[in-house]
């Protein structure tokens, strides 16, 4: 199995009917595999304003290929 094709089975196996699996369904150490090619974005809201969406970490592999870091950059 593909390292994308286990992590979205890891993904679907732990949203347990719901759309998506929450933070506390993830374990890290469960899809160590593909750590280097993960990226956790924050959605950031004010009352009354559009969200923003800021990186909170991104994977090794990500910034290898780009050539720099956009943590804690939004998009």
């Amino acid at each position: 199995m593909l390292k994308l094709q286990k992590l979205h089975h890891y993904w679907c196996t732990q949203k347990s009917g719901k759309a998506f699996p929450s933070r506390k369904d993830l374990d890290p150490l469960d899809f160590w595999y593909a750590l280097g090619d993960v990226s956790l974005i924050d959605v950031e809201n004010e009352t009354g304003k559009t969200g923003q969406f800021r990186i909170r970490l991104l994977g090794s592999n990500i910034q290898a290929r780009i050539g720099r870091s956009l943590t804690r950059e939004y998009l």
